[in-house]
């Protein structure tokens, strides 16, 4: 396990570079007292913590040198810290995916519980219920949070969505809870739109949400029935 202390405008910088070179996507750890910061221009950068792994094998070291010389680089530009480094048992390998991610609250409505947990919602909250060791797009990124948080408050109401770069859906399934019609999800990565049929299902709006292993076409090619309807 590899992982850094930064601030949130590092922290995108140091994902890119963890999920170049380690193992799987890296993960955000926000700590918990702040969970419900604002995203407001006068708010001091949150420390957030990033992770990821690498296999225990002869590939492993190669990894590792690089993620150490892109951290590096990356420190003369962000305050960022020698990163700590610590090898996990295979049992523990296995759980530790699960040790960050927990019951998240974003905005003031809704809620993220991973698939393995118990939760009775509170009237009003909206519930999504991912299965977060996958790993594309848990809510814990500054940036999701920051869409998650403005789909409660401008999400169209009867709108159709477009969601580019999906994930795990998170995105597409807040809107249909929120009030939107339908949500197109595109995402390049196939293993990601698999995750994301996945939840959709999970979360019983698989009738709503239209999941495609696509990206946007180049020019102007969005059809316009699409935007005047509020596809976002």
């Amino acid at each position: 396990e590899i992982s850094v202390t930064t601030d949130s405008e590092a922290a995108e910088a140091v994902v890119e570079l963890f999920n170049r070179h380690g193992h799987g996507q890296a993960v955000i750890e926000i700590p918990e007292d702040r969970f419900e910061y604002e995203l407001e221009p006068e708010t001091p950068p949150t420390s957030v913590i990033v992770k990821t792994y690498l296999r225990a094998d002869g590939s492993a070291s190669a990894a590792q040198r690089r993620m150490e010389e892109g951290l590096w680089h990356l420190g003369q530009v962000y305050p960022i810290p020698e990163p700590v480094i610590r090898e996990l048992a295979e049992k523990d390998w296995a759980e530790a995916w699960k040790q960050q991610y927990q019951l998240q609250r974003v905005g003031r409505r809704t809620v993220i519980v991973p698939a393995w947990e118990e939760y009775a919602p509170a009237p009003g909250e909206i519930v999504i219920r991912l299965e977060p060791g996958m790993a594309f797009g848990t809510g814990l990124h500054p940036t999701t949070r920051l869409c998650l948080r403005a789909l409660e408050t401008h999400c169209p109401e009867a709108g159709e969505l477009l969601d580019v770069g999906t994930g795990s859906g998170v995105l597409a399934i807040a809107a249909i809870n929120l009030g939107a019609r339908s949500v197109l999800a595109l995402d390049a990565d196939a293993a990601a739109v698999a995750i994301a049929r996945e939840n959709v299902v999970m979360n019983g709006v698989d009738g709503s949400v239209t999941v495609q292993h696509a990206t946007l076409p180049g020019g102007d090619a969005v059809p316009v029935h699409f935007l005047e309807n509020g596809g976002l």
